[in-house]
């Protein structure tokens, strides 16, 4: 696994040395595109600052470090630890954040600034959306082992759901997708009552 973790600047302005960047390259260079999108839907005030608390939750640190090979753990930080690895100098989501969120398209920004980046495609999505049931009732999966979690319901809460996903490509061998949720409830105080998928999931690489 590369511990590169802290090298994500320098990866992401310098890249590799690959004929694709070569000034003696005749071959023509291929189409740089970087896009992002942020999405966040609510009503009312209330249910913006729900929204706003469901990205500021961080899930207890031993269950990150857990998640982290023996060799990564060094790295997860003391506090704001939402990420447990890391591919192609970009961090892998063990929870979604605002600094997650801020980290990605933190992201985005930079490649679209560089112009010498081995990375010319990247794309950054997240979206959130927030609702009130009288009755709902959570059932999902591990993302990393498929296993079905147990059913729960609740009455009269407020769900928020966030999505978001990552995906680059740098070359046939060279590419990264990352796709992560997070379910939010609160109570219709906005009390919080419990938080789903936060956890390793699965990651496409090339």
């Amino acid at each position: 696994m590369k511990l590169i973790i802290f090298l994500f600047t320098i990866l992401f302005i310098t890249g590799c040395k690959s004929e694709i960047n070569s000034p003696d390259n005749n071959q023509q260079q291929p189409k740089r595109e970087f896009t992002k999108s942020i999405e966040r839907f609510f009503s009312n005030e209330f249910e913006k600052n729900l929204i706003t608390a469901a990205e500021s939750f961080y899930p207890p640190r031993d269950s990150v470090v857990n998640a982290a090979a023996m060799e990564f753990r060094i790295f997860i930080p003391d506090t704001n630890y939402w990420f447990y690895d890391a591919f192609d100098g970009v961090k892998i989501p063990y929870a979604i954040t605002i600094h997650a969120i801020n980290y990605f398209e933190e992201a985005i920004d930079a490649l679209t600034a560089s112009i010498n980046s081995f990375i010319y495609k990247a794309e950054f999505n997240y979206k959130v959306e927030i609702s009130y049931y009288e009755t709902y009732i959570f059932e999902g999966f591990d993302q990393l082992t498929g296993l079905q979690f147990p059913s729960i319901a609740f009455n009269n809460v407020n769900v928020v759901e966030m999505n978001l996903s990552w995906d680059h490509y740098c070359g046939p061998e060279c590419g990264l997708y990352i796709k992560h949720k997070r379910i939010v409830v609160f109570n219709s105080q906005g009390d919080l009552l419990q938080i789903f998928y936060d956890g390793a999931i699965p990651v496409m690489v090339s």
